[in-house]
């Protein structure tokens, strides 16, 4: 038996029940099917969307998945990982909330084609990396401000792929090289652009979690569901065997996001800074915690946040615990 085929016990799905969670990247694939699962415990559920038909033809999945049980909130909210001027809107929009007990960062890219976003980057960069480190690095305050109306700390759950375990990039390169090829269309092809944006985002965030403090209001967590049967595999397959081996091969988009349902519910100790493979527990890819890329890892966050400083707006109390940390990633490099 496979692990995504083994049953959670109905005693720890109640954990689940009564939160608010934002669920980003839920009109279809796995992210969708975690959206009518949690639909069903959520005193609110929130879904994304980078616009209102396809949000509107989401919600009418969740609802006919729910058939007369509609025990949560249900919204539905523009974004587009693409847009800066979009992410900025919704953080606002965020801080707006009482509070918000679960994060599943689900948005993605993969495609063939080169294109860039308005800003000028690389789409693979731009909605699988820049864009999840925005949205975190905005989130995080507005879920610590909100730890006295919670029981519990409140989970950040980034959507990474194994495909990071298949990426390599070379000590001789800084981040800023390694950033930069991405806007060179003949430097990587699109699979290592995929690759490369995954690998990017686990040691992102693998170095904010490590110097992360504040575990009694958020812990932060990676995971992936293995290869599934979603649209961003469909967009790179053209022929009829390669669909029939992925309906064969690849497991369902429900199985993937009861993968992401078993990340969410482990204990808070065990949660932060994990990264969750088919929903357990794995190792990631050597260079996303070994000593030997540690001081790249600090570079790559430090120049990460100073490029986004540039796109959103960072208040001053978040640049008072951004600077503590980027502090002790200096101190734990000297060590």
């Amino acid at each position: 038996m496979t692990s995504h085929s083994q049953p959670i016990p109905p005693t720890e799905l109640e954990w689940l029940r009564d939160k608010t969670t934002l669920v980003t990247g839920a009109t279809s694939g796995c992210g969708l099917e975690l959206a009518k699962i949690l639909a069903r415990y959520s005193a609110r559920l929130i879904i994304t969307a980078r616009n209102e038909e396809r949000g509107q033809s989401a919600l009418a999945d969740i609802q006919d998945a729910l058939g007369t049980d509609r025990p949560a909130q249900i919204d539905v909210w523009q974004l587009d990982m693409a847009s800066f001027d979009s992410i900025r809107e919704f953080i606002q929009r965020v801080s707006l909330l009482e509070t918000l007990d679960f994060v599943v960062l689900n948005a993605g890219v993969l495609s063939p084609e080169f294109s860039r976003s308005p800003a000028s980057w690389e789409m693979h960069l731009q909605v699988n990396y820049l864009g999840q480190c925005a949205l975190i690095l905005s989130l995080l305050p507005v879920l610590q401000s909100q730890s006295q109306k919670r029981t519990t700390a409140a989970r950040v759950l980034n959507v990474t792929s194994e495909a990071h375990l298949w990426e390599s990039i070379p000590l001789t390169s800084t981040p800023a090289q390694a950033i930069s090829e991405f806007n060179d269309e003949t430097a990587l092809g699109f699979y290592q652009r995929y690759r490369r944006s995954k690998l990017l985002s686990m040691m992102w965030t693998h170095t904010l979690a490590t110097a992360w403090k504040d575990t009694d209001s958020v812990v932060i967590g990676t995971a992936t569901p293995g290869l599934c049967q979603t649209p961003i595999y469909r967009q790179i397959t053209s022929s009829w065997i390669a669909d029939a081996l992925i309906r064969w091969f690849l497991k369902t988009s429900a199985h993937g996001a009861w993968d992401y349902v078993r990340a969410l519910i482990v204990p808070a100790s065990e949660y932060h800074d994990q990264f969750f493979y088919e929903g357990f527990p794995a190792d990631p890819a050597d260079s996303v915690r070994s000593e030997e890329y540690r001081a790249w890892r600090t570079d790559l966050f430090q120049h990460t946040v100073k490029l986004l400083e540039r796109e959103i707006s960072v208040p001053q109390e978040t640049r008072a615990w951004l600077a503590a940390i980027l502090e002790s990633t200096r101190d734990a490099d000297i060590k």
